[in-house]
């Protein structure tokens, strides 16, 4: 295996881990149904952790046909009128039914929308004002809700009903103009789970708690999220209720100010049937425990004390001091704190002290932080010295390792402080970006600015320069509606190639913040105003186009002119024959150069250049491709499967080739391709696991050679249908969301093409422990993470694990790479053998 193939591989995986952490965990600060962003991968384990904010009773999650030859002259694409103007609005489309099938007239549906990353909110602006887009399904069951989609927004549908479980989407953004059809959706009855929050001793904690369920039954279509229900427990009780539950495994937890978060048991869902269960809070005592939660407004990163304490100092001057609370982010707990009235104090080398007096243990205290530094900024304008108004402010930490590592702390829309002197900075190594109308954005390094310090600069505003982009096709003509990224310049940098990124996070994230994107216009040009002077590079891409330059010098009020020639390209009308009608509607037709270089670009999804969707005739279109031969090739889109109760990762479809086909410069090449042998089909899965229905189940099918598959969560009667399935030999199997069994089917099924398979699965689990050695000494291996099928499972102290698998051979290893890989035997009582050895 070469370098670059490995390189390429690891990126792939790194990327499938970052898409299904950005689906993993929740936050008392987002929407019920909503994961909140997560911290880039660029971020260290010493980074400063991300805010966690209090839950306050809020629910907390929070492409015209014709007939011309394939000598006929493709379009030139300045010429091309678009008609009306572009629709601004983002919709969201679909069909409700009720469980029992008829249409869920009057439905309600909820679109929620807050801010994304800081990156996103840096780049489009928050809006003025949004209010939640609500409205209702029609008598057919339909809908469609249309609105203003701020671009620096994410956001989450719920659609309910009366007696029936609620569904929910989630979009980490909805582009303007953009069309998000969910399909048609089966709401599941409702069930219900009670119990109570409970100490180790079974009796209520005497503190509120929120109790949320999340269930494994889930919308499907674009976007399909789990269903998340909350309720508060009874302070004197315990007793919670949750209703609207759907039927399956849903898993339970609790959160609490004084506590956090703290894990319950996953339970089975029934129609008809009233669950109970107990969430078992087994930490300290809270009635002495003082419980502190930081925050650090602005400057979010930094909600923690770093290099200090927090402690509690009691009038005899005795100091109980805080710990980390596990599982939390900000929160601390003082334990073992004797009745009494205490002063709280934090201690940080990058923030002003904080203390509150007067607290008694089983109290919850909030800090907001300040950092300790200041800055006094004048913003002029450099030709005429007058004061610049209505700047954004951004503070970039230097030499950081997270990211984002630049947080705006005055928009453009506010007043600036008195004297323009910003107090609460956060000490380190800051650079100051000053952006307004009408000029350059200027970077004022201030260098490291110490604890205590008042930091002066002066931004001197430039108009700064322009560039102008001219982009041409291979007949040198004016090319409209191709993206021009520009950056600053870095040597052998590519927008597009994750292998030409600076290493360094806080370079990486300086590059990214100074890259801007513009379309050009029908006469092929893209405008850059207000450019700092300095060495910029741009990319000029449409389609599998494109064209980069190296180095362009932009000088401060001065216009410069470049042009940019793209190479021949031309483009593929085709159309797939040999199958019923539509049969192929959906499919994704990629067309690949035969002679490319390995492709800076992963996925496979339909978005990606080159590539065109098969509409219900069979046809397709593939424009703005290079002049030369391509390799066609048929796949099935991508979409999200959960991969836990709160994460999912992308299906990856088999690649078939289709045939080749040679693009002509400015031509479409017409091609009929005979796929019948192609004809996609499904497999309609139902399970029983040990006798029962069994929703919310996954069940995969996976080629018997070859590294794609496809997915489902099984619905509230035990049943997935997966469709459109290529032709093939397939494995098929099932596994718990919480990933704790897997079950694979005796013998692989046949997909012919265009049939409908049926499957009915009986799956046996037992419950039983297994004791793991280390091969070389024969001791337990205690309190240690191993892996069982490539999940991470911890051992107690003498070496045991509690496991319910099914029946037949099992992996364990050491680590996820399977290092020290064995296998065992789980039968009908547990494991055959008591004892497996690895080496550790």
């Amino acid at each position: 295996m070469n370098a670059r193939f490995l390189a390429i591989a690891l990126v792939a995986l790194f990327a499938a881990l970052v898409a299904m952490l950005a689906l993993s965990g929740r936050d008392p600060s987002t929407p019920s149904n909503v994961q909140p962003s997560i911290a880039s991968p660029d971020a260290s384990a010493t980074a400063p952790e991300l805010v966690e904010l209090e839950a306050d009773g809020a629910d907390v999650r929070k492409e015209a046909e014709s007939e011309d030859s394939d000598q006929a002259t493709a379009p030139d694409p300045a010429t091309v009128d678009d008609g009306a103007e572009e629709d601004a609005l983002a919709r969201i489309t679909g069909r409700l039914l009720l469980a029992n099938g008829a249409p869920a007239a009057g439905a309600g549906l909820v679109v929620h929308g807050w801010q994304s990353n800081s990156e996103r909110v840096q780049e489009f602006g928050l809006p003025e004002d949004w209010s939640d887009v609500t409205g209702t399904a029609d008598a057919d069951g339909r809908f469609e809700l249309a609105f203003d989609a701020p671009r620096a927004f994410q956001f989450t549908l719920d659609a309910s009903a009366e007696d029936h479980a609620e569904l929910s989407w989630r979009w980490s953004r909805l582009e303007p103009g953009s069309v998000t059809d969910v399909g048609t959706q089966t709401m599941s009855r409702s069930c219900a789970i009670v119990g109570r929050v409970v100490d180790a001793n079974r009796d209520p904690t005497g503190i509120a708690w929120f109790v949320y369920g999340d269930a494994s039954v889930r919308a499907t279509g674009d976007g399909g999220d789990a269903t998340r229900v909350r309720a508060p427990a009874d302070v004197t009780t315990g007793e919670f209720e949750l209703r609207g539950v759907p039927p399956g495994p849903v898993r339970l937890q609790a959160y609490s100010k004084a506590a956090s978060w703290i894990d319950g048991p996953t339970v089975e869902a029934r129609l008809g049937e009233e669950v109970t269960a107990e969430i078992v809070y087994d930490g300290p005592d809270l009635s002495s425990t003082i419980t502190v939660t930081t925050f650090c407004r602005n400057f979010h990163i930094f909600s923690t004390p770093r290099d200090g304490r927090i402690l509690a100092r009691g009038p005899s001057g005795t100091v109980y001091e805080a710990a980390k609370i596990e599982g939390s982010s900000q929160s601390y707990a003082i334990e073992g704190v004797p009745p009494g009235r205490y002063t709280v104090e934090i201690e940080s080398s990058v923030h002003e002290p904080w203390s509150k007096s007067g607290v008694a243990p089983g109290e919850t205290v909030s800090a907001q932080l300040r950092g300790s530094a200041r800055i006094a900024l004048d913003v002029v304008d450099d030709a005429t010295g007058e004061p610049v108004e209505g700047y954004r402010l951004i503070v970039r930490f230097e030499g950081s390792s997270w990211s984002p590592n630049a947080l705006t702390i005055k928009e453009s829309t506010s007043e600036p402080p008195a004297g323009g002197l910003y107090e609460g900075i956060i000490p380190w190594d800051l650079t100051l970006l000053v952006d307004a109308d009408g000029y350059a954005t200027c970077e004022v390094p201030l260098g490291p600015v110490d604890a205590g310090v008042t930091a002066t600069a002066v931004a001197r505003m430039t108009r700064g320069g322009t560039l102008l982009v001219s982009a041409l096709d291979g007949a040198e003509r004016p090319f409209g509606g191709a993206e021009v990224t520009l950056h600053p310049f870095r040597e052998g940098y590519d927008p597009r190639d994750p292998f030409t990124w600076p290493r360094e996070s806080a370079e990486r994230n300086a590059l990214r913040q100074s890259t801007r994107t513009a379309t050009t216009t029908p006469d092929g040009i893209a405008r850059f105003e207000g450019l700092p002077p300095g060495a910029y590079g741009f990319l000029v891409n449409r389609g599998a186009l494109s064209v980069r330059a190296e180095r362009v010098e932009v000088e401060d009020a001065k216009t410069t002119e470049v042009t940019a020639q793209l190479p021949d390209g031309g483009s593929i009308r085709g159309r797939l024959i040999g199958g019923a009608a539509g049969k192929f509607a959906g499919l994704i037709v990629h067309a690949k150069e035969v002679d490319a270089p390995p492709s800076p670009s992963f996925g496979r999804g339909a978005d990606r250049p080159g590539t065109a969707t098969v509409d219900e005739a069979g046809r397709f279109e593939i424009d703005d491709l290079i002049a030369a031969e391509h390799i066609l090739e048929l796949s099935v889109p991508t979409h999200m499967v959960p991969s836990s109760a709160n994460g999912a990762s992308s299906t990856q479809s088999p690649l078939h080739e289709i045939g080749r086909v040679e693009v002509e410069p400015a031509r479409f090449t017409e091609t009929e391709i005979p796929v019948a042998h192609l004809a996609p089909g499904n497999v309609s899965i139902t399970a029983r696991r040990n006798g029962d229905i069994a929703p919310g189940l996954v069940v995969q099918l996976r080629e018997v050679e070859g590294p794609a598959w496809d997915g489902a969560v099984l619905d509230a009667n035990g049943r997935a249908t997966l469709a459109p399935v290529l032709p093939g030999r397939w494995r098929v199997l099932a596994r718990s969301l919480s990933g704790e069994w897997t079950y694979e089917h005796a013998a692989p099924i046949e997909v012919a093409p265009g049939a409908a398979v049926e499957l009915a699965l009986e799956v046996v689990t037992t419950r039983g422990r297994l004791r793991v050695i280390d091969a070389a000494t024969r001791e337990p291996l205690s309190s240690q993470v191993v892996y069982v099928d490539g999940r991470g499972s911890k051992t107690d102290e003498d070496g045991w694990l509690d496991l319910e698998l099914s029946h037949g051979l099992h992996r364990l290893s050491k680590d996820w790479m399977n290092e020290g890989e064995t296998t065992f035997d789980w039968g009908a009582s547990g494991p055959m053998i008591e004892e497996v050895a690895i080496d550790p």
